[in-house]
C-alpha cells in the first residue's frame, strides 16, 4: 500500500563523549494514535538500544506489520549519573 511508511530509527552517538552515560532508546506502541506523542494507550514498549546491544552507531527498520500496530512513540533515555531522558518523538506509519 502506498499510503503506509516503514520507519528508520538511526543514531550516531560517536561525536559524543559518553563518560558514565547508560543510553537507551524506548519504543512504545500505541493504540489511541489520533493523541500523538500525548497517547497513553499503549500495546507494548520495547528497546531498540540498551546496554546488552549498545553500539555507538546503528539503525533499526519497524514495521507496522510486525507491531500490529498504526503508530509508536520513541525517546533517548540516559540512566548514567545524571539521569535524562528527552521529549516524546511520535511516528505514524499512515502517510
Amino acid at each position: 500500500f502506498n499510503f503506509i511508511q516503514n520507519a528508520s530509527v538511526s543514531w550516531d552517538f560517536s561525536s559524543i563523549n559518553l563518560n558514565n552515560s547508560k543510553l537507551t532508546i524506548e519504543v512504545v506502541t500505541i493504540y489511541d494514535c489520533f493523541n500523538g506523542e500525548l497517547a497513553s494507550d499503549f500495546k507494548e514498549q520495547f528497546l531498540i538500544l540498551s546496554q546488552e546491544n549498545f553500539k555507538l552507531k546503528g539503525s533499526k527498520q519497524l514495521n507496522h506489520l510486525e507491531l500490529m500496530t498504526k503508530c509508536f512513540k520513541w525517546r533517548l533515555v540516559d540512566r548514567g549519573d545524571d539521569s535524562k531522558v528527552s521529549e516524546w518523538f511520535y511516528f505514524s506509519f499512515i502517510k
